[in-house]
Order: structure tokens, then sequence, then C-alpha cells
């Protein structure tokens, strides 16, 4: 074993672990359902620490590149079109990369960065209000495509617009579960303050909750038997 690795070595090793890692999927270098090597078997691959794999795991996974699941690991996601297939994949996607990349912009939370965040908030609050599903989804995405933005990720930017701009991909209903309007609503402003103090460690589980609580009222307004948006003018 070497001596001891200041930040800046252990920054650039990341950084390294970063880009191989990168280079082994885009080679293909994962199985047939497209999860990687585990971590011990990585760290083994390129002789490097379990704690340098994982936080370049991390960083990939901040990157919109991989999602990672419990016992199942770290896997490879569609590229953005394919992300954008149906709502429930465009959930799935929100809800493995969002966490991470939320942690990644409170690191980089700049004054301007927030108030684009805080005016998206306040339109999403007003398509809330109105019950309307297809502008709240539009909002809501639109949050963190600020958010990617502000993250400097400009792959999950686009893969982010991908889902927000697909027609095929909006609501049919009006939104109707008040409480978990409010629940999620609630999280995402808790999401927006901790962005604003720079708390990653804090974002990032907050970000986790204000996707389960969307993803759920969105599921609710596109289920059979709500009234399309188009009959709901008043």
């Amino acid at each position: 074993m070497g001596g001891l690795v200041g930040p800046r070595q252990a920054s650039e090793r990341v950084r390294d672990m970063t880009r191989q890692l990168q280079a082994l999927i885009e080679g293909a270098g994962t199985d047939s359902s497209g999860r990687l090597p585990s971590e011990r078997q990585l760290a083994q691959r390129f002789r490097c620490s379990r704690n340098t794999v994982r936080e370049a795991l991390a960083a990939l996974t901040a990157q919109g590149m991989i999602g990672i699941r419990g016992r199942v690991g770290a896997y490879r996601l569609p590229p953005p079109v394919a992300a954008a297939a149906d709502l429930e994949q465009a959930l799935g996607a929100l809800h493995v990369t969002i966490p991470a990349l939320s942690g990644l912009a409170a690191k980089k939370a700049s004054v301007v960065g927030v108030s684009r965040l805080e005016t998206v908030t306040s339109n999403l609050s007003q398509a809330l209000l109105n019950r309307d599903a297809a502008a709240a989804y539009r909002c809501y995405v639109t949050f963190f495509v600020e958010l990617a933005e502000l993250a400097g990720n400009a792959y999950l930017a686009r893969m982010l617009r991908e889902i927000r701009d697909a027609a095929r991909l909006l609501p049919a209903g009006r939104l109707s579960r008040r409480e978990e309007m409010e629940a999620f609503f609630s999280d995402l402003v808790a999401l927006l303050q901790a962005l604003r103090r720079g708390d990653g460690q804090e974002a990032a589980p907050i970000a986790t909750r204000c996707v389960e609580g969307f993803a759920a009222s969105m599921r609710a307004a596109k289920a059979p038997g709500k009234q399309p948006l188009t009959e709901n003018r008043s």
C-alpha cells in the first residue's frame, strides 16, 4: 500500500476512474441486462480502492449514464430518446437520476440558478392550484432541467427536456389528491431550501421523496376514468 493520499490526488483518481468506467460502459462492458460488474470486481480490475469506484459510480449516476438499485448494483441507463418512451419510463428515469443530481447541484448552487428554480416552483404552485396535470408535469420536469443545468450536466438536461417535451407523456387528467400534492410540493420547497444552503446530503433524500410523491400524483391523474384536461376549462 502507498502512503497517505491528499484531497487533490484523491479527486484526480476519482476523475480518472470515472473516465475509465465511462469508456467501459460505452464499450458495452455490461452484461446482457446492462448491469455493470460489482464494486469489488471493478476495484480489482482497475487496481483501485472500492471507495474510488463508489465515488466514480456516483458521478456517472449524477450524469444520467447509469442507475444504482439496491442489490442489483449499477446498470446502464437507456439513451435520452429511449428514456422518454412513456410516462412510467419517464418517472423511472427521474427516480434513478434526480437524487444524485440534486446532491451534485447543491454543491454548485448559485444565486442565479436558485432564482430560476424559485420561478419554476412558483409556476408549479399555480398549476397545482388549478389541478392541471399537464402543466404541473411540464413545470415539475422543468425544475429538474434547471437543476441539471445548475449541476453542469448537459447530457441529463437534454434527456429531461426530451421527457418534458414529449406530448405523449403528458397526463390526460386532473390532479385530485390534494394531500399528496401538498406533501410533494412541501418536499420540493424543502429541496429548494437545501439547494440554497448548498446541503447536498440533505438534498438527495428529499429529492427521492419529491419524485415518489409526484409520480403518485401523475399516475392517479393518468388513471382510467379521469376527465380529460380539454374538458375542464372552468
